[in-house]
């Protein structure tokens, strides 16, 4: 069942519980970020991703599958805030299995293969109001595996 391991490896690799992305909770803010499209784009691509730091979860070093950040224009570091400190920042769990996918889809000249399953997914309806959303996300993910994954 690709779902049952799609949530291992989030359980296992990012300590991420499923039922935190399930439902209407994969809305919360603890899974938003505000980005620039530009920025956006190469972050859900794979191209960019944030590595909380050690000391201070909530302060994250910009990585990218460039040499440098300047060639996008991106600082080395930066800090998540909020303005009403009962709103909660992004998750550095989440933050940090999205770093480990980049990492490993860089890597592994995966990142290519990625885009192509963006653009797949463009044409699915995935993110329902239910409890279904997460699962058939993944359900999704092993269709699209199975069809173009050879």
């Amino acid at each position: 069942n690709e779902a049952a391991g799609g949530w291992t490896v989030m359980q296992r690799f990012g300590k991420i519980n499923p039922e935190e992305l399930n439902g209407d909770q994969v809305h919360r803010l603890e899974n938003v970020m505000t980005l620039c499209h530009g920025i956006h784009s190469l972050f859900e691509k794979l191209y960019v991703w944030f590595e909380p730091s050690d000391d201070d979860p909530y302060t994250c070093s910009v990585k990218t599958s460039q040499p440098s950040n300047k060639v996008l224009g991106l600082p080395e570091t930066f800090t998540m805030t909020t303005t009403d400190p009962n709103f909660p920042r992004p998750s550095p769990d989440y933050l940090r299995l999205h770093a480990a996918c980049a990492r490993i889809a860089n890597l592994s000249g995966a990142a290519m293969y990625v885009n192509s399953m963006y653009r797949y997914f463009d044409d699915q309806d995935i993110l329902e109001n239910d409890e279904s959303s997460a699962t058939m996300a993944l359900c999704n993910w092993g269709q699209y595996v199975k069809e173009y994954g050879q």
